[in-house]
Protein backbone atom coordinates (compact mmCIF):
# COMPACT_ATOMS: atom_id res chain seq x y z
CA UNK A 1 0.00 0.00 0.00
CA UNK A 2 2.35 2.35 0.61
CA UNK A 3 4.29 1.57 -2.60
CA UNK A 4 0.96 2.32 -4.34
CA UNK A 5 0.82 5.23 -2.47
CA UNK A 6 4.24 6.44 -3.38
CA UNK A 7 3.91 5.86 -6.80
CA UNK A 8 0.58 7.98 -7.03
CA UNK A 9 1.75 10.72 -4.90
CA UNK A 10 5.16 10.65 -7.50
CA UNK A 11 2.63 10.62 -10.37
CA UNK A 12 0.58 13.51 -8.99
CA UNK A 13 3.95 15.41 -8.48
CA UNK A 14 5.39 14.42 -12.32
CA UNK A 15 2.01 15.68 -14.16
CA UNK A 16 1.97 19.34 -11.62
CA UNK A 17 5.48 19.85 -12.91
CA UNK A 18 4.79 19.04 -16.31
CA UNK A 19 1.57 21.38 -15.89
CA UNK A 20 3.92 24.00 -15.22
CA UNK A 21 7.08 23.43 -17.92
CA UNK A 22 4.21 23.83 -20.52
CA UNK A 23 3.10 27.16 -20.02
CA UNK A 24 4.10 29.51 -22.87
CA UNK A 25 3.88 33.36 -24.29
CA UNK A 26 1.00 33.84 -25.88
CA UNK A 27 1.95 34.56 -29.54
CA UNK A 28 -0.73 36.94 -31.05
CA UNK A 29 -1.65 36.88 -34.58
CA UNK A 30 -1.18 39.85 -36.62
CA UNK A 31 -4.44 40.88 -37.89
CA UNK A 32 -3.05 43.71 -40.01
CA UNK A 33 -2.12 40.62 -42.48
CA UNK A 34 -5.25 39.68 -42.84
CA UNK A 35 -7.27 42.72 -42.93
CA UNK A 36 -6.30 45.49 -44.87
CA UNK A 37 -5.95 49.25 -44.52
CA UNK A 38 -7.49 52.10 -45.92
CA UNK A 39 -5.04 52.84 -48.11
CA UNK A 40 -4.23 49.26 -49.27
CA UNK A 41 -7.93 48.70 -50.89
CA UNK A 42 -9.75 50.46 -53.60
CA UNK A 43 -12.83 51.65 -51.59
CA UNK A 44 -12.77 51.74 -47.80
CA UNK A 45 -15.59 50.84 -45.50
CA UNK A 46 -18.24 52.85 -45.36
CA UNK A 47 -20.77 53.23 -42.56
CA UNK A 48 -24.28 52.45 -43.71
CA UNK A 49 -25.99 53.56 -40.64
CA UNK A 50 -27.14 57.32 -40.07
CA UNK A 51 -24.64 59.53 -38.17
CA UNK A 52 -27.52 60.22 -35.54
CA UNK A 53 -27.56 56.38 -34.88
CA UNK A 54 -23.94 55.87 -34.26
CA UNK A 55 -23.48 58.40 -32.46
CA UNK A 56 -26.91 58.08 -29.80
CA UNK A 57 -25.54 54.23 -29.59
CA UNK A 58 -22.24 55.57 -28.48
CA UNK A 59 -23.73 57.43 -25.82
CA UNK A 60 -26.34 55.69 -24.76
CA UNK A 61 -23.03 52.81 -24.16
CA UNK A 62 -21.31 55.23 -21.88
CA UNK A 63 -24.92 56.48 -20.10
CA UNK A 64 -24.99 52.27 -19.10
CA UNK A 65 -21.16 52.93 -17.46
CA UNK A 66 -21.73 56.14 -15.69
CA UNK A 67 -22.13 57.57 -12.35
CA UNK A 68 -23.81 60.63 -12.29
CA UNK A 69 -22.65 61.41 -8.62
CA UNK A 70 -19.87 63.25 -9.83
CA UNK A 71 -20.08 67.17 -10.34
CA UNK A 72 -17.48 67.66 -12.78
CA UNK A 73 -17.53 66.63 -16.57
CA UNK A 74 -15.83 63.30 -17.43
CA UNK A 75 -14.25 62.60 -20.90
CA UNK A 76 -14.82 59.08 -22.00
CA UNK A 77 -12.27 58.58 -24.71
CA UNK A 78 -13.07 55.71 -27.47
CA UNK A 79 -10.10 54.57 -29.26
CA UNK A 80 -10.94 50.87 -30.76
CA UNK A 81 -9.60 49.53 -34.07
CA UNK A 82 -12.76 47.85 -35.88
CA UNK A 83 -11.83 45.04 -38.04
CA UNK A 84 -14.50 44.25 -40.45
CA UNK A 85 -15.29 41.19 -43.21
CA UNK A 86 -16.21 40.73 -46.73
CA UNK A 87 -19.52 40.85 -45.29
CA UNK A 88 -19.64 44.27 -43.52
CA UNK A 89 -19.88 42.70 -40.05
CA UNK A 90 -17.22 43.14 -37.48
CA UNK A 91 -15.75 40.58 -36.30
CA UNK A 92 -12.92 41.45 -33.78
CA UNK A 93 -12.16 44.63 -31.92
CA UNK A 94 -8.89 46.06 -30.60
CA UNK A 95 -8.17 48.64 -28.18
CA UNK A 96 -5.36 51.44 -29.73
CA UNK A 97 -5.70 54.00 -26.75
CA UNK A 98 -2.56 55.62 -25.94
CA UNK A 99 -0.85 56.46 -22.96
CA UNK A 100 -2.22 59.86 -22.52
CA UNK A 101 -5.57 58.30 -23.04
CA UNK A 102 -5.76 56.16 -20.19
CA UNK A 103 -4.84 59.23 -17.88
CA UNK A 104 -6.51 60.26 -14.88
CA UNK A 105 -6.76 63.93 -16.53
CA UNK A 106 -5.98 65.16 -19.77
CA UNK A 107 -3.49 67.93 -20.77
CA UNK A 108 -7.02 70.41 -20.77
CA UNK A 109 -7.57 69.28 -17.27
CA UNK A 110 -10.80 67.67 -18.24
CA UNK A 111 -11.09 64.21 -16.30
CA UNK A 112 -10.70 61.09 -17.97
CA UNK A 113 -12.88 58.14 -17.62
CA UNK A 114 -9.67 55.37 -17.29
CA UNK A 115 -11.37 51.82 -16.65
CA UNK A 116 -10.61 50.59 -20.23
CA UNK A 117 -11.98 47.33 -19.89
CA UNK A 118 -15.57 48.13 -18.99
CA UNK A 119 -15.84 51.34 -21.46
CA UNK A 120 -14.44 49.21 -24.05
CA UNK A 121 -16.94 45.62 -23.81
CA UNK A 122 -19.83 48.42 -23.28
CA UNK A 123 -18.55 49.68 -26.75
CA UNK A 124 -18.60 46.65 -28.22
CA UNK A 125 -21.80 45.37 -27.02
CA UNK A 126 -23.39 48.27 -29.24
CA UNK A 127 -21.47 47.51 -32.27
CA UNK A 128 -24.05 45.31 -33.29
CA UNK A 129 -26.13 48.20 -34.45
CA UNK A 130 -24.26 49.48 -36.85
CA UNK A 131 -24.13 48.63 -40.47
CA UNK A 132 -20.53 48.43 -43.04
CA UNK A 133 -20.69 48.47 -46.36
CA UNK A 134 -17.33 46.61 -47.21
CA UNK A 135 -14.08 47.73 -48.62
CA UNK A 136 -13.09 46.97 -52.18
CA UNK A 137 -9.95 45.45 -53.83
CA UNK A 138 -9.89 44.70 -57.67
CA UNK A 139 -14.25 44.70 -57.90
CA UNK A 140 -14.47 42.36 -54.55
CA UNK A 141 -15.31 42.77 -50.81
CA UNK A 142 -12.34 42.23 -48.71
CA UNK A 143 -11.33 42.19 -45.09
CA UNK A 144 -10.52 45.48 -43.82
CA UNK A 145 -9.89 47.74 -40.48
CA UNK A 146 -10.93 51.35 -39.89
CA UNK A 147 -10.03 53.29 -36.40
CA UNK A 148 -12.93 54.49 -34.06
CA UNK A 149 -10.14 56.63 -33.07
CA UNK A 150 -10.12 59.46 -30.23
CA UNK A 151 -13.87 60.26 -30.18
CA UNK A 152 -14.82 61.59 -26.92
CA UNK A 153 -17.95 61.43 -25.27
CA UNK A 154 -18.38 63.89 -22.29
CA UNK A 155 -20.64 63.75 -19.32
CA UNK A 156 -21.52 67.23 -18.40
CA UNK A 157 -22.39 68.01 -14.61
CA UNK A 158 -26.24 68.82 -15.96
CA UNK A 159 -26.68 64.89 -16.95
CA UNK A 160 -26.07 65.93 -20.47
CA UNK A 161 -23.96 64.32 -22.73
CA UNK A 162 -22.04 65.65 -25.73
CA UNK A 163 -20.02 63.81 -28.35
CA UNK A 164 -16.88 64.85 -30.55
CA UNK A 165 -15.95 62.93 -33.36
CA UNK A 166 -12.07 64.22 -34.19
CA UNK A 167 -11.33 61.00 -36.30
CA UNK A 168 -13.85 58.84 -36.79
CA UNK A 169 -13.63 56.56 -39.22
CA UNK A 170 -11.05 58.60 -41.50
CA UNK A 171 -12.92 57.23 -44.83
CA UNK A 172 -16.37 58.83 -43.44
CA UNK A 173 -15.51 61.71 -41.53
CA UNK A 174 -13.02 64.52 -42.13
CA UNK A 175 -10.62 65.46 -39.37
CA UNK A 176 -11.54 68.67 -37.40
CA UNK A 177 -9.42 68.09 -34.18
CA UNK A 178 -8.95 71.09 -32.12
CA UNK A 179 -5.24 70.67 -30.80
CA UNK A 180 -4.54 71.11 -27.11
CA UNK A 181 -1.10 72.98 -27.49
CA UNK A 182 0.21 75.12 -30.43
CA UNK A 183 3.13 76.93 -30.88
CA UNK A 184 1.12 79.92 -30.48
CA UNK A 185 -1.95 79.58 -28.09
CA UNK A 186 -4.78 81.63 -28.64
CA UNK A 187 -5.58 84.59 -26.73
CA UNK A 188 -8.02 87.61 -25.89
CA UNK A 189 -7.75 89.98 -28.64
CA UNK A 190 -7.46 93.35 -26.86
CA UNK A 191 -6.16 91.61 -23.22
CA UNK A 192 -7.91 89.48 -20.56
CA UNK A 193 -9.89 93.06 -19.74
CA UNK A 194 -11.96 92.41 -23.24
CA UNK A 195 -12.68 88.71 -21.69
CA UNK A 196 -13.17 90.46 -18.34
CA UNK A 197 -16.00 92.84 -20.11
CA UNK A 198 -17.99 89.82 -21.18
CA UNK A 199 -18.38 88.71 -17.87
CA UNK A 200 -21.86 89.82 -16.16
CA UNK A 201 -22.67 88.35 -12.38
CA UNK A 202 -25.78 86.53 -13.21
CA UNK A 203 -28.53 88.76 -10.60
CA UNK A 204 -29.86 85.37 -9.20
CA UNK A 205 -26.40 84.32 -7.83
CA UNK A 206 -25.25 87.57 -6.60
CA UNK A 207 -28.66 87.92 -4.65
CA UNK A 208 -28.11 84.20 -3.56
CA UNK A 209 -24.17 85.28 -2.69
CA UNK A 210 -23.46 82.44 -4.78
CA UNK A 211 -19.57 82.53 -5.77
CA UNK A 212 -16.85 80.10 -7.56
CA UNK A 213 -14.83 79.72 -10.29
CA UNK A 214 -15.65 78.10 -13.09
CA UNK A 215 -13.35 76.57 -16.26
CA UNK A 216 -14.55 76.72 -19.60
CA UNK A 217 -13.31 74.71 -22.54
CA UNK A 218 -13.48 76.83 -25.56
CA UNK A 219 -12.76 75.41 -29.32
CA UNK A 220 -11.28 78.30 -31.09
CA UNK A 221 -11.24 77.91 -34.74
CA UNK A 222 -8.61 79.27 -37.51
CA UNK A 223 -10.48 82.99 -37.24
CA UNK A 224 -10.15 83.21 -33.54
CA UNK A 225 -13.94 82.33 -32.98
CA UNK A 226 -15.19 80.40 -30.09
CA UNK A 227 -17.49 77.84 -31.74
CA UNK A 228 -18.17 75.49 -29.13
CA UNK A 229 -17.85 75.49 -25.33
CA UNK A 230 -17.86 73.43 -22.45
CA UNK A 231 -17.71 73.17 -18.83
CA UNK A 232 -14.21 71.32 -17.29
CA UNK A 233 -15.03 71.98 -13.66
CA UNK A 234 -17.96 74.09 -12.71
CA UNK A 235 -19.60 75.65 -8.85
CA UNK A 236 -23.03 76.21 -9.92
CA UNK A 237 -25.39 75.49 -13.09
CA UNK A 238 -25.92 79.62 -12.93
CA UNK A 239 -22.19 80.50 -12.92
CA UNK A 240 -21.53 78.31 -15.58
CA UNK A 241 -24.42 79.15 -17.76
CA UNK A 242 -22.55 83.37 -17.31
CA UNK A 243 -19.09 82.13 -18.01
CA UNK A 244 -19.58 80.16 -21.00
CA UNK A 245 -21.58 83.06 -22.69
CA UNK A 246 -18.45 84.90 -21.08
CA UNK A 247 -16.43 83.02 -23.16
CA UNK A 248 -18.51 82.83 -26.04
CA UNK A 249 -18.68 86.14 -26.64
CA UNK A 250 -14.98 86.66 -26.54
CA UNK A 251 -13.00 87.53 -29.74
CA UNK A 252 -9.21 85.41 -30.02
CA UNK A 253 -6.15 86.29 -31.75
CA UNK A 254 -6.07 82.33 -33.58
CA UNK A 255 -3.53 79.47 -32.62
CA UNK A 256 -1.15 78.61 -35.06
CA UNK A 257 2.01 75.69 -35.80
CA UNK A 258 4.55 76.88 -37.89
CA UNK A 259 2.74 80.11 -38.61
CA UNK A 260 -0.35 78.95 -39.93
CA UNK A 261 -3.68 79.23 -37.89
CA UNK A 262 -5.00 76.21 -36.27
CA UNK A 263 -8.13 75.03 -34.20
CA UNK A 264 -7.29 75.19 -30.29
CA UNK A 265 -9.21 74.30 -27.20
CA UNK A 266 -7.86 76.21 -23.94
CA UNK A 267 -9.61 75.98 -20.87
CA UNK A 268 -9.85 79.57 -19.16
CA UNK A 269 -10.83 80.69 -15.51
CA UNK A 270 -13.70 82.65 -15.01
CA UNK A 271 -14.06 83.58 -11.22
CA UNK A 272 -17.27 84.70 -9.51
CA UNK A 273 -16.28 86.83 -6.43
CA UNK A 274 -18.54 89.58 -4.60
CA UNK A 275 -17.51 92.71 -3.40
Amino acid sequence: MKKIFLISTFLVLLVLGCEEKTNKIELLPNLESEYLSEKEVDTPIEVKSEDSVLKNSLIDAVKSIHNSSPKDSIRYIISLRLYVNEKGKVDKVKDISTYYDRLEFGTDGLKNYTDRKTLNESIVSKLSEWSFIPAQKNGANVKSYADLNNVNVVALPDGKFEIELPDFLSAIFSDNQFRVNADEMPFPMGGLSELTKNVVYPEDARNKGIEGKVFVIAFINENGDVVKTRIAKGENPILNDAAKDAVSKTKFTPGRVEGKPVKVQVTIPIVFKLQ
